[in-house]
């Protein structure tokens, strides 16, 4: 018999390190409520989604600078991402502009950034998961809204008997492509499938 040591080796430590995508939101409502169903969806083992809930109202820069600060307190690594979510509605293209140069500059230590801008608000992206986006024909907020009521008749800034699957999450993100693309929209578009597709590409690396 050979000695205790050549029996047993005791095996090294190892520790599975989530993607983190860190996610500060203008609304403090409706996108937090999203996000919280696409955690569920994509599960708690590959990725972990950490969203700065808003909780007044509050413009682009703020946003920003409430992901710039988060980022300063959370353990970040090379991989992780951290995104804006914000509305187009009526900002100063300067300031937009300002925040398509930051999500789009260089990045430290390997981060990513991101800016989901929708135009004229985040519940596009919501209508999305419906209907086709190519011919939509709901340009202003008031009507975007009227017309994901249509789908969710009890939608009023939060999601609750809405059964959201990774499938309907794929069918938003080819449609959004086939309208909008990948780029920032002057008009109408939004570019939130560009990060729930790296979201859902996360989970199967």
């Amino acid at each position: 018999m050979g000695k205790p040591s050549e029996l047993f080796t005791r095996p090294t430590p190892t520790r599975s390190y989530k993607r983190i995508f860190l996610i500060s939101t203008e609304g403090g409502r409706t996108e937090p409520g999203y996000f919280s169903r696409l955690q569920n969806i994509i599960g708690y083992g590959k990725t972990e989604l950490k969203v700065l809930r808003n909780t007044n109202l509050s413009d682009p820069q703020k946003v920003r600078k409430r992901l710039l600060d988060a980022m300063n307190r959370t353990s970040l690594r090379p991989g992780d991402a951290c995104w804006c979510v914000i509305d187009r509605d009526q900002w100063p293209q300067d300031v937009i502009d300002e925040l398509i140069r930051w999500a789009s500059g260089e990045t430290p230590s390997g981060l990513s950034y991101g800016l989901a801008l929708s135009a004229p608000k985040f519940e596009l992206w919501l209508l999305a998961h419906f209907e086709d986006m190519v011919n939509n024909e709901h340009t202003g907020a008031g009507a975007v809204v009227q017309e994901l009521q249509r789908h969710l008749p009890d939608y009023d800034k939060t999601i609750t008997r809405w059964k959201l699957s990774e499938e309907d999450i794929r069918k938003a993100i080819q449609r959004c492509r086939d309208a909008f693309g990948d780029g920032i929209p002057n008009d109408v578009g939004t570019t939130m499938h560009c990060l729930a597709e790296a979201i859902l590409e996360s989970v199967n690396r």
